[in-house]
């Protein structure tokens, strides 16, 4: 196994393309080649995220997040 997700955070430097933010943070947990984790702030109210490692350096995830706008 050449990845350790368990345990870690991770903050959106830049993207330009999607709903997340240097104000979302993501936390990540493993065990073993599954992976699960959650995630919120800026535009995401909460989002969560499962998925596997697939290869040493390698992941496929799936991502599902509420976002809030205001009137």
């Amino acid at each position: 196994m050449g990845l350790n997700l368990n345990n870690k955070r991770f903050v959106t430097v830049n993207n330009k393309e999607g709903l997340s933010s240097n104000e979302t943070v993501f936390q990540y947990y493993q065990n073993g080649k599954v992976i699960t984790g959650s995630y919120k702030g800026g535009a995401i109210v909460e989002g969560l995220l499962i998925g596997k490692q697939i290869g040493d350096n390698k992941i496929q995830l799936l991502y599902q997040c509420l976002q809030m706008k205001e009137s």
